[in-house]
């Protein structure tokens, strides 16, 4: 091969790699990241059952707005304005995430009690039944913050009279550069300030008798059979 035709050649090789990465058929990167709810105790763990529990409390049914309950992570802007992330998104359903991290969270509290999620059989005794209907949970662009509002109540499972009832709203001010790995932990926490306030209201009310003191016609419970 003659030296124009062998300095030809090589320059074209040396191209090669060049266009390739140029292709836009060429195989990308996959940006998306994923994202979960911890608990106050940190990663998910397994809610063990005390067998001293004094109290069983069911925890359901939680409600998100469909807006949120999607896969990708949504956050707020100015006035009814809502931003969905190109490329984060939550690692598991959202409505599944914020449930058994309240639950966890709740058991953290309520250490001496035992939490039953929603829905339950009718031949399981609960004496109480905690409902949380969410309005918001998202970082808000405009104002630097994690935000959550619900709405929540606490009723006695066994006569399905409310015992109390009110809305919970928390705001959590976050760095405006905060990544989303900082924005998860900050909702987080939040769940984590509702399990504290939820925690709270059921030690006020007056505590039910054992599961032995129980009448045939106390065990027609307000969960649904599994």
């Amino acid at each position: 091969m003659k030296p124009r035709r062998l300095r030809i050649f090589a320059a074209s090789a040396l191209a090669l790699p060049i266009l390739a990465g140029c292709n836009p058929l060429a195989p990308q990167p996959d940006p998306t990241r994923f994202y979960v709810l911890t608990p106050i105790a940190g990663p998910a763990q397994s809610v063990v059952h005390n067998a001293n529990s004094t109290m069983r409390i069911g925890l359901g049914p939680v409600s998100l707005p469909d807006y949120l309950d999607q896969q990708w992570i949504v956050s707020r802007g100015a006035g009814n304005r809502l931003y969905v992330s190109a490329h984060d998104q939550w690692g598991e359903p959202l409505r599944d995430g914020f449930n058994q991290v309240l639950k966890q969270d709740l058991a953290q509290e309520l250490n001496q009690d035992q939490i039953i999620d929603y829905p339950w059989y009718r031949t399981t005794v609960v004496d109480r039944q905690i409902t949380v209907d969410l309005i918001d949970f998202a970082f808000n662009n405009a104002t630097n913050s994690a935000e959550i509002r619900a709405n929540w109540s606490v009723l006695n499972a066994r006569t399905g009279s409310l015992e109390a009832r009110g809305q919970f709203v928390r705001v959590q001010g976050i760095p405006p550069d905060a990544s989303a790995d900082v924005r998860a932990a900050a909702l987080s926490r939040l769940v984590g300030d509702l399990a504290q306030m939820l925690a709270e209201r059921v030690r006020r009310v007056p505590t039910i008798a054992g599961p032995g003191s129980l009448r045939p016609s106390d065990r027609a419970l307000l969960g649904d059979s599994g």
